[in-house]
């Protein structure tokens, strides 16, 4: 949960390949009829086997995902989700 807002972040990870890591966005709705929360993908962490480094991506309205290169790859995942986290920039959580 992010301080201050009525909405999570969740890290969903790819169960067969354990390369990709999806980090989701869930909301209430917006719109009063529907009771469900709603799930928008807003990152990614792909992982290099030959290089062993992780790389840090992120969604477009589109469903588009693109190399955040302001980022670099590391080999530690967790190196990346504080960068997620933290992220000066604005672009994932405010």
């Amino acid at each position: 949960m992010v301080a201050g807002s009525n909405h999570l972040a969740g890290v969903l990870f790819t169960p067969l390949l354990w390369t990709v890591a999806t980090v989701y966005e869930s909301r209430p709705s917006w719109i009063p009829t529907i009771h469900r929360w709603l799930r928008t993908p807003v990152a990614q962490f792909r992982l290099d086997p030959h290089r062993k480094t992780w790389t840090l991506y992120r969604a477009d309205r589109a469903g588009r995902w693109f190399v955040l290169e302001e980022i670099p790859p590391s080999p530690d995942v967790s190196e990346l989700l504080n960068r997620l986290h933290l992220g000066p920039s604005g672009i994932f959580f405010r």
